[in-house]
């Protein structure tokens, strides 16, 4: 994967593009092309700095990024109606499943992080509450072995409004899955809008977890918070509520989708 091949999914810049090309605001990239860029970067060389990422002001300066992070990856190519990327694919949760997803939302690391935020229900409550409230929900496994590295559910459906709430987890830390959440979160919120008639979608996002969201922040336009909504190491945190349209989304998802 070259730096010509990151780029080329950004509309907004020319194939005759230089190293010193402006990729800030002061240049003329949009706000989505910009976007589109971080996420292509990001997606390509999974633990980039994602501050330097952010300051990079032009072209070289991210090819500098990237060859600091040593062999860059391909980009993935989603499939829109097939559901997968070259790596993961996207299928229902299998009974066989459920352990790993009961150790992913109570292991004491990250277990406040998610649903429950520290309380150990049982195994018989834990897959009783899976889908309950829950318009659809879907794990996401490698393509090569089959194991499962994520996990998406939409819920608080309103089919009136037009939207619903979502949320992902990781479930595998190994180095191997460094892209599940981006490219889970890019096939499962592609299946809601092309499946459902919905107008935005939401993520309700405690504040500690606003860094491990990464770059799929620029995916999304943050509505408001409530304050002061959680309890986690010794102090009080906001929830941070962030949504995106089928407009938005149609924007961001058209550069990477077959």
């Amino acid at each position: 994967m070259t730096l010509d091949e990151i780029v080329s999914r950004v509309p907004g810049i020319p194939r005759s593009a230089t190293p010193d090309f402006d990729i800030t605001s002061h240049g003329t990239l949009t706000a989505a092309d910009r976007k589109i860029l971080r996420i292509a970067a990001a997606m390509a060389s999974p633990g980039i700095d994602q501050h330097a990422l952010l300051a990079a002001r032009t072209l070289g300066d991210l090819a500098g990024l990237l060859e600091n992070r040593g062999p860059v990856e391909a980009l993935p190519n989603y499939r829109r109606r097939d559901y997968r990327t070259d790596a993961y694919y996207m299928r229902p949760i299998l009974q066989a499943d459920y352990e790993q997803l009961y150790f992913a939302a109570l292991e004491p690391v990250n277990g406040f992080r998610w649903r429950y935020r520290g309380r150990t229900p049982s195994m018989d409550e834990f897959v009783r509450g899976l889908s309950a409230g829950s318009l659809a929900e879907f794990v996401f496994a490698r393509t090569d072995k089959n194991q499962i590295g994520a996990y998406c559910v939409a819920y608080e459906h309103d089919a009136n409004a037009g939207h619903c709430a979502f949320a992902v987890q990781r479930l595998n830390f190994d180095t191997a899955f460094d892209t599940c959440v981006i490219e889970s979160v890019g096939l499962f919120l592609n299946y809601l809008f092309e499946t459902f008639s919905l107008r935005k979608v939401f993520a309700h996002i405690p504040e500690y977890n606003l860094p491990s969201f990464g770059l799929l922040r620029d995916v999304f336009e943050r509505e408001g918070e409530r304050t002061d909504y959680y309890w986690y190491g010794g102090r009080h945190w906001s929830e941070v509520t962030i949504s995106t349209s089928t407009q938005a989304w149609a924007t961001f998802a058209s550069p990477f989708f077959e």
